[in-house]
Protein backbone atom coordinates (compact mmCIF):
# COMPACT_ATOMS: atom_id res chain seq x y z
CA UNK A 1 0.00 0.00 0.00
CA UNK A 2 1.30 3.76 -0.89
CA UNK A 3 -0.20 6.68 -0.28
CA UNK A 4 -1.22 7.53 -3.63
CA UNK A 5 -3.41 4.11 -3.32
CA UNK A 6 -4.76 5.13 -0.04
CA UNK A 7 -5.94 8.62 -0.91
CA UNK A 8 -7.52 6.83 -4.18
CA UNK A 9 -9.52 4.52 -2.10
CA UNK A 10 -10.71 7.44 0.05
CA UNK A 11 -11.85 9.59 -2.34
CA UNK A 12 -13.80 6.62 -3.78
CA UNK A 13 -16.13 6.44 -0.79
CA UNK A 14 -17.53 3.05 0.17
CA UNK A 15 -18.75 0.57 -2.75
CA UNK A 16 -19.38 -2.90 -3.64
CA UNK A 17 -15.63 -3.62 -3.40
CA UNK A 18 -15.11 -0.80 -0.14
CA UNK A 19 -16.16 -0.58 3.24
CA UNK A 20 -14.87 1.63 5.76
CA UNK A 21 -14.89 0.44 9.99
CA UNK A 22 -13.20 2.47 12.80
CA UNK A 23 -12.99 -0.52 14.59
CA UNK A 24 -13.92 -4.16 15.06
CA UNK A 25 -17.95 -3.93 16.12
CA UNK A 26 -20.52 -7.14 16.28
CA UNK A 27 -21.43 -6.73 12.38
CA UNK A 28 -17.80 -8.01 11.02
CA UNK A 29 -18.44 -10.87 9.91
CA UNK A 30 -21.46 -9.81 7.73
CA UNK A 31 -19.31 -7.81 6.13
CA UNK A 32 -16.77 -10.65 5.71
CA UNK A 33 -19.10 -13.22 4.77
CA UNK A 34 -21.17 -10.20 1.96
CA UNK A 35 -17.69 -9.57 0.13
CA UNK A 36 -16.76 -13.44 0.16
CA UNK A 37 -19.77 -14.44 -1.31
CA UNK A 38 -19.63 -11.39 -4.09
CA UNK A 39 -16.02 -10.13 -5.73
CA UNK A 40 -14.19 -9.93 -2.86
CA UNK A 41 -13.33 -6.57 -1.27
CA UNK A 42 -11.48 -4.59 1.37
CA UNK A 43 -12.38 -3.20 4.60
CA UNK A 44 -10.35 -0.39 5.98
CA UNK A 45 -10.21 -0.01 9.80
CA UNK A 46 -9.39 3.33 11.35
CA UNK A 47 -11.16 5.20 8.42
CA UNK A 48 -15.02 6.45 9.51
CA UNK A 49 -18.22 7.09 7.16
CA UNK A 50 -16.92 10.18 5.28
CA UNK A 51 -13.56 8.49 4.14
CA UNK A 52 -12.13 10.58 7.18
CA UNK A 53 -8.98 8.60 8.49
CA UNK A 54 -9.15 8.83 12.79
CA UNK A 55 -6.73 5.96 13.05
CA UNK A 56 -5.95 3.36 15.32
CA UNK A 57 -3.47 3.35 18.44
CA UNK A 58 -0.59 1.36 17.98
CA UNK A 59 -1.53 -0.55 21.76
CA UNK A 60 -4.54 -1.67 20.11
CA UNK A 61 -3.49 -2.92 16.69
CA UNK A 62 -2.59 -6.38 17.89
CA UNK A 63 -6.39 -6.83 19.47
CA UNK A 64 -8.25 -5.35 16.64
CA UNK A 65 -6.05 -7.66 14.29
CA UNK A 66 -7.02 -10.57 16.32
CA UNK A 67 -10.51 -9.69 16.45
CA UNK A 68 -10.48 -9.60 12.91
CA UNK A 69 -8.75 -13.03 12.40
CA UNK A 70 -11.60 -14.16 15.25
CA UNK A 71 -14.34 -13.02 12.79
CA UNK A 72 -13.22 -14.85 9.82
CA UNK A 73 -12.68 -17.68 11.47
CA UNK A 74 -16.26 -17.67 13.14
CA UNK A 75 -17.94 -17.43 9.36
CA UNK A 76 -18.68 -21.09 8.12
CA UNK A 77 -16.94 -22.06 6.13
CA UNK A 78 -14.12 -19.92 7.70
CA UNK A 79 -12.83 -17.03 5.33
CA UNK A 80 -9.13 -16.71 4.58
CA UNK A 81 -8.48 -13.31 4.27
CA UNK A 82 -5.13 -10.58 4.74
CA UNK A 83 -3.86 -7.96 6.75
CA UNK A 84 -1.63 -5.20 6.12
CA UNK A 85 -0.78 -2.07 8.18
CA UNK A 86 -0.24 1.91 6.32
CA UNK A 87 0.75 3.53 8.63
CA UNK A 88 -2.19 3.86 11.69
CA UNK A 89 -4.72 2.12 9.77
CA UNK A 90 -5.42 -1.58 9.37
CA UNK A 91 -6.45 -2.78 5.59
CA UNK A 92 -8.62 -6.48 5.39
CA UNK A 93 -8.35 -7.73 2.05
CA UNK A 94 -11.32 -10.14 1.41
CA UNK A 95 -10.76 -11.94 -2.16
CA UNK A 96 -13.77 -13.99 -3.47
CA UNK A 97 -14.85 -17.36 -1.79
CA UNK A 98 -14.21 -20.61 -3.35
CA UNK A 99 -16.61 -22.07 -1.48
CA UNK A 100 -19.44 -20.07 -1.82
CA UNK A 101 -22.00 -19.92 -0.11
CA UNK A 102 -20.36 -18.25 3.30
CA UNK A 103 -22.83 -17.67 6.29
CA UNK A 104 -22.40 -16.11 9.49
CA UNK A 105 -24.55 -16.13 12.85
CA UNK A 106 -27.19 -13.74 11.28
CA UNK A 107 -27.45 -15.91 7.89
CA UNK A 108 -26.44 -15.25 4.20
CA UNK A 109 -25.06 -12.12 3.13
CA UNK A 110 -24.26 -10.52 -0.43
CA UNK A 111 -22.89 -7.09 -1.40
CA UNK A 112 -25.58 -5.25 -3.46
CA UNK A 113 -23.98 -1.76 -4.26
CA UNK A 114 -22.10 -0.48 -0.67
CA UNK A 115 -24.26 -2.23 1.39
CA UNK A 116 -24.66 -5.73 2.56
CA UNK A 117 -27.91 -7.39 1.93
CA UNK A 118 -29.31 -10.46 4.15
CA UNK A 119 -30.65 -13.12 1.47
CA UNK A 120 -34.21 -14.70 1.54
CA UNK A 121 -34.89 -18.01 1.27
CA UNK A 122 -35.46 -18.24 -2.20
CA UNK A 123 -32.55 -15.99 -2.54
CA UNK A 124 -30.31 -17.98 -1.06
CA UNK A 125 -31.75 -21.50 -3.11
CA UNK A 126 -30.77 -19.12 -5.92
CA UNK A 127 -27.81 -18.64 -4.72
CA UNK A 128 -26.62 -22.12 -4.53
CA UNK A 129 -28.11 -22.80 -7.71
CA UNK A 130 -26.05 -20.59 -9.67
CA UNK A 131 -22.73 -20.95 -8.04
CA UNK A 132 -23.17 -25.06 -9.19
CA UNK A 133 -22.91 -26.47 -5.97
CA UNK A 134 -26.67 -27.98 -6.36
CA UNK A 135 -28.61 -28.41 -9.59
CA UNK A 136 -32.22 -29.56 -9.78
CA UNK A 137 -31.57 -32.05 -12.29
CA UNK A 138 -29.28 -33.56 -9.86
CA UNK A 139 -31.58 -33.74 -7.32
CA UNK A 140 -33.09 -36.89 -5.87
CA UNK A 141 -36.80 -36.62 -7.31
CA UNK A 142 -38.60 -37.66 -4.10
CA UNK A 143 -42.50 -36.84 -4.68
CA UNK A 144 -43.55 -40.41 -5.63
CA UNK A 145 -41.76 -43.76 -5.21
CA UNK A 146 -38.83 -44.45 -8.22
CA UNK A 147 -40.02 -48.23 -8.79
CA UNK A 148 -43.96 -47.18 -9.27
CA UNK A 149 -43.21 -44.04 -11.09
CA UNK A 150 -40.08 -45.20 -13.65
CA UNK A 151 -41.33 -46.22 -17.06
CA UNK A 152 -39.36 -48.37 -18.49
CA UNK A 153 -40.67 -48.14 -22.16
CA UNK A 154 -39.72 -44.79 -22.10
CA UNK A 155 -36.24 -45.47 -21.25
CA UNK A 156 -36.17 -48.41 -23.85
CA UNK A 157 -37.33 -45.67 -26.66
CA UNK A 158 -34.82 -43.04 -25.60
CA UNK A 159 -31.81 -45.90 -25.80
CA UNK A 160 -32.62 -46.72 -29.75
CA UNK A 161 -32.66 -43.09 -30.29
CA UNK A 162 -29.55 -42.84 -28.60
CA UNK A 163 -28.23 -45.61 -29.91
CA UNK A 164 -27.45 -46.68 -26.39
CA UNK A 165 -27.13 -50.28 -25.84
CA UNK A 166 -29.95 -52.37 -23.81
CA UNK A 167 -27.46 -55.20 -22.01
CA UNK A 168 -26.78 -53.43 -18.61
CA UNK A 169 -29.59 -53.67 -16.09
CA UNK A 170 -31.70 -50.61 -16.15
CA UNK A 171 -30.79 -49.01 -12.58
CA UNK A 172 -27.07 -48.47 -14.29
CA UNK A 173 -28.44 -47.74 -17.56
CA UNK A 174 -30.06 -44.73 -15.59
CA UNK A 175 -26.85 -44.03 -13.10
CA UNK A 176 -24.53 -44.05 -16.43
CA UNK A 177 -26.84 -41.58 -17.41
CA UNK A 178 -27.07 -39.51 -14.17
CA UNK A 179 -30.57 -40.05 -14.13
CA UNK A 180 -30.45 -41.93 -10.83
CA UNK A 181 -28.43 -42.12 -7.96
CA UNK A 182 -26.67 -45.61 -7.68
CA UNK A 183 -27.67 -47.25 -4.78
CA UNK A 184 -29.61 -50.79 -3.85
CA UNK A 185 -32.85 -49.49 -5.06
CA UNK A 186 -34.34 -47.35 -7.88
CA UNK A 187 -34.11 -43.29 -7.02
CA UNK A 188 -34.60 -41.50 -10.10
CA UNK A 189 -32.58 -37.72 -9.80
CA UNK A 190 -35.55 -34.76 -11.03
CA UNK A 191 -33.85 -35.19 -14.94
CA UNK A 192 -34.66 -39.10 -14.69
CA UNK A 193 -38.31 -38.74 -13.64
CA UNK A 194 -38.33 -35.54 -16.38
CA UNK A 195 -37.21 -37.95 -19.25
CA UNK A 196 -38.63 -41.29 -17.76
CA UNK A 197 -41.32 -40.58 -15.00
CA UNK A 198 -45.35 -41.54 -15.74
CA UNK A 199 -47.54 -38.83 -15.04
CA UNK A 200 -45.73 -35.81 -14.38
CA UNK A 201 -49.17 -33.60 -14.43
CA UNK A 202 -49.49 -35.28 -10.67
CA UNK A 203 -46.27 -33.84 -9.30
CA UNK A 204 -44.37 -31.66 -11.93
CA UNK A 205 -47.10 -29.61 -13.40
CA UNK A 206 -45.03 -27.20 -14.17
CA UNK A 207 -42.17 -28.64 -16.35
CA UNK A 208 -45.01 -29.10 -18.79
CA UNK A 209 -45.27 -26.76 -22.22
CA UNK A 210 -48.49 -24.83 -22.64
CA UNK A 211 -49.05 -23.96 -26.34
CA UNK A 212 -51.64 -21.14 -27.29
CA UNK A 213 -53.36 -19.72 -30.42
CA UNK A 214 -54.84 -16.32 -29.75
CA UNK A 215 -56.86 -13.65 -32.47
CA UNK A 216 -55.00 -10.97 -33.20
CA UNK A 217 -51.95 -9.69 -31.16
CA UNK A 218 -52.69 -9.81 -27.99
CA UNK A 219 -53.87 -12.38 -25.33
CA UNK A 220 -57.71 -10.88 -25.60
CA UNK A 221 -59.03 -13.98 -27.31
CA UNK A 222 -57.80 -18.03 -26.63
CA UNK A 223 -58.77 -19.93 -30.37
CA UNK A 224 -56.83 -22.97 -29.10
CA UNK A 225 -54.97 -24.09 -26.61
CA UNK A 226 -53.09 -27.73 -25.49
CA UNK A 227 -51.16 -28.23 -22.43
CA UNK A 228 -48.82 -30.97 -22.27
CA UNK A 229 -47.78 -32.59 -19.21
CA UNK A 230 -45.81 -35.81 -20.77
CA UNK A 231 -41.64 -36.42 -20.95
CA UNK A 232 -39.61 -34.16 -22.15
CA UNK A 233 -38.95 -35.75 -25.47
CA UNK A 234 -42.84 -36.25 -25.88
CA UNK A 235 -43.34 -32.59 -24.78
CA UNK A 236 -41.03 -31.25 -27.40
CA UNK A 237 -42.76 -33.20 -30.23
CA UNK A 238 -46.58 -32.58 -29.16
CA UNK A 239 -45.36 -28.72 -29.21
CA UNK A 240 -43.87 -28.96 -32.31
CA UNK A 241 -47.30 -30.77 -34.10
CA UNK A 242 -49.48 -27.89 -33.00
CA UNK A 243 -47.15 -25.12 -34.21
CA UNK A 244 -47.31 -26.76 -37.11
CA UNK A 245 -50.87 -27.04 -37.05
CA UNK A 246 -51.33 -23.46 -36.83
CA UNK A 247 -48.59 -21.62 -38.89
CA UNK A 248 -49.22 -20.30 -42.43
CA UNK A 249 -47.73 -21.88 -44.96
CA UNK A 250 -47.64 -20.51 -48.68
CA UNK A 251 -46.10 -22.95 -51.56
CA UNK A 252 -43.38 -22.42 -54.31
CA UNK A 253 -43.98 -24.67 -57.72
CA UNK A 254 -41.01 -25.59 -59.56
CA UNK A 255 -40.93 -25.78 -63.37
CA UNK A 256 -38.66 -28.78 -63.19
CA UNK A 257 -41.55 -30.66 -60.84
CA UNK A 258 -45.11 -31.31 -60.63
CA UNK A 259 -44.54 -31.44 -56.44
CA UNK A 260 -45.34 -28.37 -54.62
CA UNK A 261 -43.12 -27.05 -51.93
CA UNK A 262 -44.63 -25.81 -48.45
CA UNK A 263 -43.09 -22.62 -47.13
CA UNK A 264 -43.68 -22.15 -43.37
CA UNK A 265 -44.12 -18.86 -41.98
CA UNK A 266 -41.54 -19.27 -39.89
CA UNK A 267 -38.84 -21.73 -40.50
CA UNK A 268 -40.05 -25.12 -38.86
CA UNK A 269 -36.31 -25.98 -37.89
CA UNK A 270 -35.79 -22.57 -35.92
CA UNK A 271 -39.21 -23.12 -33.97
CA UNK A 272 -38.04 -26.26 -33.01
CA UNK A 273 -34.16 -25.01 -31.80
CA UNK A 274 -36.54 -22.74 -29.55
CA UNK A 275 -38.65 -25.04 -27.79
CA UNK A 276 -35.77 -27.25 -27.39
CA UNK A 277 -33.78 -24.32 -25.95
CA UNK A 278 -36.60 -24.07 -24.01
CA UNK A 279 -37.35 -27.04 -22.31
CA UNK A 280 -33.55 -27.59 -21.98
CA UNK A 281 -33.02 -24.57 -19.95
CA UNK A 282 -34.96 -23.24 -18.08
CA UNK A 283 -35.11 -22.67 -14.36
CA UNK A 284 -36.84 -25.67 -13.33
CA UNK A 285 -36.54 -24.33 -9.63
CA UNK A 286 -39.40 -21.97 -10.20
CA UNK A 287 -42.32 -24.08 -9.61
CA UNK A 288 -44.76 -21.56 -11.06
CA UNK A 289 -44.98 -21.02 -14.32
CA UNK A 290 -44.81 -23.53 -17.67
CA UNK A 291 -42.68 -23.69 -20.46
CA UNK A 292 -45.39 -21.32 -23.06
CA UNK A 293 -45.64 -21.14 -26.92
CA UNK A 294 -48.19 -18.48 -27.89
CA UNK A 295 -48.87 -17.98 -31.29
CA UNK A 296 -50.33 -14.23 -31.96
CA UNK A 297 -51.44 -13.37 -35.98
CA UNK A 298 -47.81 -11.01 -36.60
CA UNK A 299 -45.48 -13.38 -34.46
CA UNK A 300 -44.52 -16.47 -32.30
CA UNK A 301 -43.13 -16.03 -28.66
CA UNK A 302 -41.59 -19.28 -26.60
CA UNK A 303 -40.82 -18.65 -23.60
CA UNK A 304 -39.39 -20.09 -19.88
CA UNK A 305 -38.79 -19.02 -16.52
CA UNK A 306 -35.07 -18.19 -15.97
CA UNK A 307 -33.01 -15.79 -17.84
CA UNK A 308 -29.08 -16.08 -18.41
CA UNK A 309 -27.42 -18.38 -16.01
CA UNK A 310 -24.91 -16.15 -13.79
CA UNK A 311 -22.16 -17.17 -15.15
CA UNK A 312 -22.92 -16.03 -18.82
CA UNK A 313 -22.51 -12.36 -19.50
CA UNK A 314 -25.11 -10.55 -22.55
CA UNK A 315 -22.02 -9.88 -24.75
CA UNK A 316 -21.57 -14.12 -24.74
CA UNK A 317 -24.97 -14.89 -25.61
CA UNK A 318 -25.39 -16.73 -28.64
CA UNK A 319 -21.28 -17.66 -28.92
CA UNK A 320 -20.64 -19.61 -25.53
CA UNK A 321 -22.58 -22.45 -23.67
CA UNK A 322 -23.07 -22.16 -20.20
CA UNK A 323 -26.07 -24.97 -19.62
CA UNK A 324 -28.28 -24.32 -16.18
CA UNK A 325 -29.29 -27.99 -16.17
CA UNK A 326 -25.96 -29.75 -17.05
CA UNK A 327 -27.51 -33.68 -17.30
CA UNK A 328 -30.94 -32.69 -18.95
CA UNK A 329 -28.32 -30.91 -21.64
CA UNK A 330 -26.41 -34.39 -21.64
CA UNK A 331 -29.86 -36.37 -22.48
CA UNK A 332 -30.55 -33.65 -25.24
CA UNK A 333 -27.42 -33.85 -26.83
CA UNK A 334 -27.36 -37.61 -26.57
CA UNK A 335 -30.29 -37.89 -29.22
CA UNK A 336 -28.93 -34.95 -31.35
CA UNK A 337 -31.53 -32.75 -29.93
CA UNK A 338 -28.55 -29.79 -29.33
CA UNK A 339 -24.54 -29.31 -29.92
CA UNK A 340 -23.90 -27.81 -26.65
CA UNK A 341 -21.61 -25.51 -28.47
CA UNK A 342 -23.75 -22.62 -28.11
CA UNK A 343 -24.53 -22.97 -31.65
CA UNK A 344 -28.58 -22.68 -31.28
CA UNK A 345 -28.77 -18.83 -31.60
CA UNK A 346 -26.73 -18.55 -34.30
CA UNK A 347 -28.87 -21.55 -36.32
CA UNK A 348 -32.18 -20.10 -35.50
CA UNK A 349 -30.49 -16.36 -36.61
CA UNK A 350 -29.05 -18.07 -39.43
CA UNK A 351 -32.39 -19.93 -40.86
CA UNK A 352 -34.75 -17.18 -40.39
CA UNK A 353 -32.28 -15.15 -42.80
CA UNK A 354 -32.14 -17.60 -45.08
CA UNK A 355 -36.24 -17.59 -45.25
CA UNK A 356 -36.20 -14.31 -45.91
CA UNK A 357 -38.20 -13.77 -42.23
CA UNK A 358 -36.37 -10.92 -39.60
CA UNK A 359 -34.31 -12.44 -37.59
CA UNK A 360 -35.76 -13.76 -34.01
CA UNK A 361 -35.79 -11.24 -30.83
CA UNK A 362 -34.10 -12.62 -27.56
CA UNK A 363 -34.96 -11.31 -23.89
CA UNK A 364 -33.65 -12.66 -20.56
CA UNK A 365 -34.45 -10.91 -17.95
CA UNK A 366 -36.10 -12.89 -15.79
CA UNK A 367 -37.66 -15.06 -18.38
CA UNK A 368 -35.98 -15.82 -21.47
CA UNK A 369 -38.14 -15.15 -24.27
CA UNK A 370 -37.60 -15.67 -28.09
CA UNK A 371 -39.77 -13.54 -30.80
CA UNK A 372 -40.61 -14.46 -34.45
CA UNK A 373 -41.69 -12.05 -36.47
CA UNK A 374 -43.59 -13.27 -39.49
CA UNK A 375 -43.46 -11.19 -42.91
CA UNK A 376 -46.24 -9.45 -43.88
CA UNK A 377 -46.52 -11.29 -46.52
CA UNK A 378 -47.71 -13.95 -44.66
CA UNK A 379 -50.02 -12.72 -42.51
CA UNK A 380 -53.36 -13.85 -42.18
CA UNK A 381 -56.84 -11.16 -43.17
CA UNK A 382 -58.32 -13.13 -40.15
CA UNK A 383 -56.40 -14.84 -37.43
CA UNK A 384 -59.95 -17.05 -36.61
CA UNK A 385 -59.24 -18.51 -40.14
CA UNK A 386 -56.70 -21.14 -39.76
CA UNK A 387 -57.68 -23.51 -42.15
CA UNK A 388 -54.33 -24.77 -43.98
CA UNK A 389 -56.79 -24.38 -47.22
CA UNK A 390 -57.50 -20.49 -46.20
CA UNK A 391 -53.95 -19.92 -44.93
CA UNK A 392 -52.49 -20.64 -48.11
CA UNK A 393 -54.89 -19.14 -50.08
CA UNK A 394 -54.71 -15.56 -47.93
CA UNK A 395 -50.52 -16.32 -48.27
CA UNK A 396 -50.42 -17.18 -52.00
CA UNK A 397 -52.41 -13.63 -52.73
CA UNK A 398 -48.83 -12.16 -52.78
CA UNK A 399 -47.38 -15.26 -54.91
CA UNK A 400 -50.51 -13.91 -57.81
CA UNK A 401 -48.14 -10.66 -58.53
CA UNK A 402 -45.59 -13.62 -60.40
CA UNK A 403 -45.52 -12.77 -63.72
CA UNK A 404 -47.90 -13.94 -66.37
CA UNK A 405 -45.73 -16.09 -68.26
CA UNK A 406 -44.49 -18.48 -65.60
CA UNK A 407 -47.81 -18.69 -64.21
CA UNK A 408 -49.15 -19.59 -67.86
CA UNK A 409 -46.11 -22.25 -68.09
CA UNK A 410 -47.24 -24.40 -64.80
CA UNK A 411 -50.69 -24.42 -65.28
CA UNK A 412 -49.79 -25.89 -69.19
CA UNK A 413 -47.31 -27.93 -67.79
CA UNK A 414 -49.99 -29.32 -64.90
CA UNK A 415 -52.95 -30.22 -67.43
CA UNK A 416 -50.82 -31.54 -69.62
CA UNK A 417 -50.21 -34.40 -67.11
CA UNK A 418 -53.43 -34.33 -65.24
CA UNK A 419 -56.06 -32.89 -67.97
CA UNK A 420 -59.57 -32.96 -65.89
CA UNK A 421 -57.43 -31.01 -63.34
CA UNK A 422 -60.48 -28.40 -62.08
CA UNK A 423 -58.79 -24.33 -61.90
CA UNK A 424 -59.61 -24.60 -58.14
CA UNK A 425 -57.35 -27.91 -57.87
CA UNK A 426 -54.94 -25.95 -60.00
CA UNK A 427 -54.82 -22.91 -57.56
CA UNK A 428 -54.05 -25.79 -54.52
CA UNK A 429 -51.03 -26.79 -56.45
CA UNK A 430 -49.08 -23.88 -57.56
CA UNK A 431 -50.20 -21.68 -54.65
CA UNK A 432 -52.24 -18.85 -56.49
CA UNK A 433 -55.76 -17.85 -55.81
CA UNK A 434 -59.10 -19.18 -57.62
CA UNK A 435 -59.57 -15.85 -59.31
CA UNK A 436 -55.97 -15.96 -60.45
CA UNK A 437 -56.10 -19.07 -61.92
CA UNK A 438 -59.00 -18.28 -63.58
CA UNK A 439 -57.98 -15.64 -64.92
CA UNK A 440 -54.80 -17.34 -66.23
CA UNK A 441 -56.85 -20.02 -67.92
CA UNK A 442 -59.40 -17.42 -69.66
CA UNK A 443 -56.22 -15.84 -71.07
CA UNK A 444 -54.12 -19.17 -72.12
CA UNK A 445 -57.96 -19.68 -73.97
CA UNK A 446 -57.74 -16.22 -75.89
CA UNK A 447 -54.48 -17.17 -76.93
CA UNK A 448 -55.60 -20.33 -78.22
CA UNK A 449 -53.18 -22.18 -75.87
CA UNK A 450 -55.74 -24.87 -74.44
CA UNK A 451 -59.19 -25.08 -74.48
CA UNK A 452 -62.35 -26.75 -72.66
CA UNK A 453 -63.20 -30.29 -74.01
CA UNK A 454 -67.02 -31.06 -72.14
CA UNK A 455 -68.76 -29.59 -69.44
CA UNK A 456 -67.72 -27.77 -66.58
CA UNK A 457 -68.16 -30.89 -64.36
CA UNK A 458 -66.95 -33.75 -66.09
CA UNK A 459 -64.95 -32.39 -68.96
CA UNK A 460 -61.11 -31.98 -69.77
CA UNK A 461 -58.20 -29.76 -70.82
CA UNK A 462 -56.67 -30.36 -74.15
CA UNK A 463 -53.24 -28.35 -75.25
CA UNK A 464 -53.54 -26.65 -78.46
CA UNK A 465 -50.87 -27.38 -80.53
Amino acid sequence: MTKEMLELLLSEGEGFTLEYKKTVSKKLTTELVAFANSRGGKILFGVDDNGTIIGINNKDKNIIKSQIQDAAYNCEPPITIHLTEFENIIIATIPEGNNKPYQCSGGFYTRIGPNSQKLTRNEIITFIQNEGHIRWDEQAYTVFPSEIIFDKTLLNTYLKKANISSDLPYIHILANLRCALLQDNLQLTNAGYLFFGKLPELSMTYTGITCALYKGTDKLTVLDRKDFQEDAVSNIENAMIFLKRNINLRYEFSPDSLQRKEIPEIPYEALREAVINAVTHRDYTDKGPCTMIEIFDDRIEISNPGGLPVSLKPEDFGFKSIPRNQVIAEMMLRIDYIEKMGTGIKKMRDLCKESGNPEPEFNFSGFFTVVFRKVEQMLPEKSSEKSSEKSSEKSSEKSSEKSSEKSSEKIIALITKEPRLSAREIAKIIGLTDRAVEKQIAKLKTENKIKRIGPAKGGYWEIVK
